[in-house]
């Protein structure tokens, strides 16, 4: 089997003028510099004495280094980790790296040079890991090149840690056979929605400490031999109209986002209307990570469309890092919404608008090939299509499991099979994404689905998109079920718009969903934490509601009473 570095090599080989470009910066490196920079920094590792499958912990955004580290890595047959960056008031960060450290036994972490000396004195002292600033390694003196060390199929190639996991967090293995596995997965239908050409120019701003980052970004340039550009999450979300005016500029072919990153983009769009260089012809959009929206498919489609954007050139997908990255992806003119409704046993009913307490779902696409979806209850028997259950996954690149965690590995992965915890179904051989079954909510008998309410509270026009979360407990004095929405607002406003906001909010929800909010809460800009791919850490805003952590702003309803 090839290697990821065989496959660098080849590029040096035969396609030594591509380049990769990083906007933070404005600068341009060309491949067989980029190949030669990751081959100083293996000097600089192997001067440190790390031994093959050593593990090395990357606290770096998406950068050159950051890149150049992760080949020096695989150079060196050393285990990568791409930590996610340092982030949230609410959690000590040491935590975080001390819960990854009991899983995956850190030989080496390397962290960027902004890095403040007090939170680099605190990680240590908190952790007593080996933790240097990339400075530092690069300062290291070599003079001989660093030996390459084979890199095995079943050798550790990435540890892929979740993004808000603290205590011991579940560390996804990815091997070398996976990796590659994957990579030609991913390549045949993104080939076949380019009507068979080959992929010249891909972009990526996804964090390289997510599943879809580190491919889309750092490994499937070099897989297909393409150009690319890769930037930062602050990069595109600062200005994501500015990301599409670049990819037009460089005639991008392939790009990843998710649903929540497109819903901001769509906010500026219209600003390049009519602009020179603005034709996104070329380009094939993949959104995914997360629970892809109708709303959001529709209006994607409807404002990128002046841009040359067709809607069979946007398509969905569906993945996890258990399965080194994708399952599915939905094929050109094939992004299928269904209007929906479930009865009491899990039954889909195809309806129309008019049919009470119904939603839309988007297609994600048929299940890649050596794939395979099945739909189980909760005694694990195999439902037919159109019944809801959880999907499962059996592929030829499915994790050995997650590191030194051999119980939820046993509980996740037995028989070759993974269940995945989410919820959903299949019609016509294309699967539909439900929702989380962690997330789902009973609420007087039925299922509610967090990312739906969500949406219809972020449609108003006083809420920002991706600033609201709903959560459901029990009241121990009734032992009634509630529903509270947590939605960001604005600290200047005053007590009686709040209320005037949360009549709007409580109706508008009632209306769509027939169901009745027990309370909202209106909290400063920031309080709905997200990780690093855009996903809302409910969980972590519902702990800080319950316990009171959570900065409130009163209603005129709240000051009656106070």
């Amino acid at each position: 089997m090839k290697s990821i570095i065989d496959y660098f090599e080849n590029v040096i080989k035969n396609q030594s003028t591509l380049t990769w470009y990083f906007p933070d910066t404005s600068k341009y490196y060309n491949v067989v510099e980029l190949y030669d920079l990751s081959r100083k920094y293996a000097a600089k590792l192997e001067k440190l004495k790390l031994a093959p499958q050593s593990v090395v912990g990357l606290i770096l955004p998406n950068t050159v280094e950051m890149v150049a580290y992760l080949y020096a890595c695989w150079y060196k047959n050393l285990v990568a980790v791409p930590l996610r960056p340092k982030s949230g008031k609410f959690h000590d960060y040491s935590d975080f790296i001390n819960g990854c450290n009991n899983s995956c036994n850190f030989s080496l972490i390397i962290c960027e040079d902004s890095t403040s000396d007090e939170s680099l004195s605190s990680w240590k002292a908190n952790t007593q890991l080996n933790i240097m600033r990339a400075q530092e390694v690069s300062n290291i003196d070599t003079i001989v090149p660093a030996t390459k060390i084979k890199n095995n199929p079943h050798d550790l190639a990435v540890i892929q840690f979740s993004s808000g996991s603290t205590g011991f967090p579940k560390g996804v293995i990815v091997n070398h056979e996976m990796m590659i596995t994957q990579l030609g997965h991913l390549e045949r239908p993104i080939r076949e929605n380019q009507l068979n050409s080959r992929i010249k120019t891909n972009a990526s701003w996804m964090p390289i400490n997510h599943d879809l980052g580190i491919f889309s970004g750092v490994l499937m340039p070099i897989f297909v031999g393409s150009d690319n550009i890769l930037a930062t999450q602050e990069y595109y979300m600062r200005k994501p109209a500015r990301w599409f005016q670049l990819l037009a500029e460089h005639k991008v072919e392939l790009t990843f986002t998710t649903n929540a990153a497109i819903a901001v983009a769509l906010r500026s769009i219209k600003r390049l209307y009519g602009q020179e260089n603005t034709d996104l012809s070329h380009l094939n959009l993949y959104i995914t990570a997360e629970k892809i929206s109708a709303t959001i498919l529709r209006k994607t489609r409807e404002r990128l469309a002046p841009l040359g954007l067709s809607s069979g050139q946007i398509h969905s997908a569906y993945g996890m890092a258990e399965n080194a990255l994708g399952a599915s992806i939905s094929r050109t003119d094939k992004t299928y919404i269904l209007r929906i409704a479930v009865n009491d046993d899990n039954k889909i009913l195809l309806v129309d608008e008019s049919y009470a307490n119904s939603l839309e779902l988007v297609s994600v696409g048929p299940a890649h090939i050596n794939h395979t979806f099945s739909i189980r209850n909760d005694l694990d028997n195999i439902l037919p299509e159109l019944y809801l259950g959880e999907i499962n996954i059996e592929s030829d690149c499915l994790t050995p499991g997650y590191l030194n965690q051999p119980e939820i590995t046993k509980e996740k992965l037995a028989d070759g099979r993974f269940r995945t915890g989410d919820l959903g179904f299949l019609h016509n051989g294309l699967l539909y994404f439900y929702g989380r079954k962690d997330d789902l909510m009973i609420y007087n008998g039925r299922n509610i689905v967090p990312e739906d309410i969500e949406e219809t509270v972020e449609n108003l026009e006083f809420v920002r998109h991706s600033a609201s979360a709903i959560f459901a407990w029990e009241n121990t004095m009734t032992g009634l079920m509630g529903l509270h929405l947590v939605v960001e607002g604005n600290a200047s406003d005053s007590p009686q718009l709040n209320f005037e906001k949360e009549c709007v909010i409580r109706e508008t929800v009632a209306e769509k969903h027939d169901v009745t909010l027990t309370k909202v809460y209106f909290c400063s800009k920031g309080s709905i934490e997200k990780t690093s791919s855009g996903k809302k850490r409910r969980k972590v805003v519902k702990k800080r509601l319950l316990s009171g952590t959570l900065d409130i702003f009163k209603s005129e309803e709240e000051s009656l009473y106070a």
